[in-house]
Parts: structure tokens; C-alpha cells; sequence
């Protein structure tokens, strides 16, 4: 992707990506378009949880979510967690184009 900007972004807490710090909600708006977000969160952070319904409809708005997975915690057993995540990736919208799910 040329001119594009990938960023990841380990979130340890779900609040970070849904807006409670500036710098972080920003980080999606801070990406070209056509750039992409890689979020890991907690596995309760996904579009069909009640929960998330409007911080999914309001991130869906500028980008498309073309993946998002839960991951076993027995998968960072060895490096001394259990904890269940899921990993979702964002494609930011390039101009004129909708978001969405």
C-alpha cells in the first residue's frame, strides 16, 4: 500500500480504543486512507456484543472491519497468560467510500 500508514496497537485496556484517552481514539483518524488498524483486545470486544453495539457502529462509520477473531488464551500459555483476546483489523475509508461491518 504506497502512502499508506499501518499502525498497531496493543490495547491492555478496551477503554483506550473506544475514546478514554485522546491519543489513542485518535488513532484511527490519524491514518491515511486505505491504511489499516490492528487492535488486540479482549475477546468480549466484538461487533455482536450489545455491549460494543456504538463503538463499533461509530468506528464503522470512517472504516470497514474486514476481520475481527477471538484467540484462546491457552494460545500465550507459555508466556505466562491465559487471557483471552480477540484481534480485529480496520481498513480506514478512502474519501467518498462508507464504513462498515
Amino acid at each position: 500500500m504506497l502512502g499508506a500508514v499501518r499502525l498497531s496497537v496493543r490495547v491492555p485496556a478496551l477503554e483506550l480504543l473506544l475514546g478514554a484517552l485522546p491519543t489513542n481514539a485518535s488513532a484511527l483518524a490519524r491514518l491515511a486512507p486505505g491504511g489499516r488498524l490492528v487492535a488486540i483486545t479482549g475477546a468480549g470486544f466484538a461487533p455482536d456484543a450489545s455491549a460494543w453495539a456504538e463503538t463499533f457502529d461509530r468506528l464503522t462509520e470512517s472504516a470497514h472491519l474486514v476481520f475481527t477473531g477471538a484467540v484462546a488464551g491457552a494460545a500465550f500459555a507459555r508466556h505466562g497468560t491465559s487471557f483471552e483476546t480477540r484481534i480485529s483489523v480496520f481498513d480506514k475509508c478512502r474519501v467518498g467510500e462508507l464504513g462498515g461491518i
